[in-house]
């Protein structure tokens, strides 16, 4: 390539200066030189310099056709060998920055490359995040059920109980020398009521306890309050507890899932009773209140007169596998602010100035459009 090229500048000067009458020399030889560096690379460009100078000097420089340079042809021989050496300069800082830019280029391409594997690693571990906490998420409603089975039973036994006093109340009626229809009529109608109040709890119990994917809509908060004291009251009579409910009216709707919602009250009430169990020199009261709060907020406030909790355990007190309790897994709180937080919103805890913890969470309402 060097040679082809100085050899391409030589033929073509002579033959300019023969038919034109001028001395392209210096300037063939440096596009020589030029050329050779974009096509040949470095070698290249440093024989095709030497041989540029070489041939200038044999052929442009007096007296000519000679390496004999006449003395007065140094300045100029000098100032072309500069101009050589500064193409040959400028041609490998060329190189070099196109081959920074190459490699800065195939290094940007590795690292979106990288990234998207990242991502889409990221992606997978969050989908499989998501379905671990969805399952424990399960199994803690589960497990919750079980240590309310006393609470179910009682709750569906008392409609069963009515159901039977009705009905024979309802036969006793009919089996009359005058049968009282009327009255056969009130006892049925209170037989089906019981029934719809039983099924309701069984359908409750089948909803918390079955696995399936999250039903995002708009939801009265103090009806699932309500959905959900009825399913733990019981459990509160075990433990000696009295719930009292602070339900502000006309709140806005929340947006989220029913079941996911309710597992977090339900957890929370199960917990404070928990925390009274010990509990001796003052009445054993659980508040539950409903209010908004801040901008398009709706808050639950569950507050207990149990044993409270050291102010250092407050920071820890919703990280997973961290419990107070000795047979405790440490998981309900942690499953109870996954499912807030999915939802957008927040749970916080606090001390109360007298007995026992205040637990709050706020879950977004966002404002209806017309």
């Amino acid at each position: 390539m060097a040679v082809l090229s100085v050899a391409a500048a030589l033929v073509s000067a002579l033959l300019l200066q023969r038919y034109l009458q001028t001395e392209p020399f210096a300037s063939s030889f440096l596009c020589a030189v030029l050329f050779a560096a974009w096509f040949g690379g470095a070698g290249a460009d440093l024989l095709a310099g030497a041989l540029a100078v070489l041939a200038f000097i044999y052929f442009a420089a007096a007296p000519g056709y000679s390496f004999a340079v006449a003395q007065t042809e140094i300045p100029r021989i000098v100032i072309f060998t500069i101009a050589v050496l500064i193409v040959i300069w400028l041609s490998a800082a060329q190189r070099a920055a196109a081959t920074s830019l190459r490699r800065a280029r195939d290094d940007l391409q590795a690292a979106v490359l990288k990234r998207e594997a990242l991502n889409k690693t990221l992606q997978l571990e969050h989908e499989a995040l998501a379905m671990a906490q969805a399952e424990l998420a399960h199994v803690s409603r589960v497990a919750t059920l079980g240590e309310m089975s006393a609470s179910i039973a009682h709750e569906v036994n008392q409609p069963l109980g009515a159901i039977a006093a009705n009905g024979e109340a309802g036969l006793r009626w009919l089996a009359r020398d005058v049968p009282q229809t009327e009255e056969a009529i009130a006892a049925l109608r209170l037989i089906i009521s019981d029934a719809k109040r039983a099924g309701n709890v069984v359908g409750r119990i089948r909803e918390l306890a079955r696995k399936a994917e999250p039903e995002i809509a708009r939801l009265d908060i103090n009806e699932l309050v309500d959905e959900a004291i009825a399913l733990v009251k019981r459990e509160m009579l075990g433990h000696h507890v009295t719930l009292e409910l602070q339900l502000a009216p006309g709140l806005p709707l929340v947006r989220g899932d029913r079941i996911q919602l309710q597992q977090v009250i339900i957890n929370l009430v199960i917990n404070a009773a928990q925390a009274m169990a010990t509990v001796v020199d003052h009445t054993r009261v659980v508040t539950i209140q409903t209010q908004e709060h801040e901008a398009h907020d709706v808050l639950v406030v569950i507050r207990d007169a149990g044993i409270g909790m050291a102010p250092e355990s407050l920071d820890r007190l919703f990280s997973p596998f961290y419990t107070t309790k000795p047979e405790g897994l440490g998981l309900g709180l942690s499953i109870c602010r996954s499912i807030v937080e999915a939802h957008g919103g927040q749970i916080w805890a606090a001390r109360n100035a007298g007995p026992g913890m205040t637990f709050k969470f706020a879950i977004p309402a966002p404002v209806q459009s017309d």
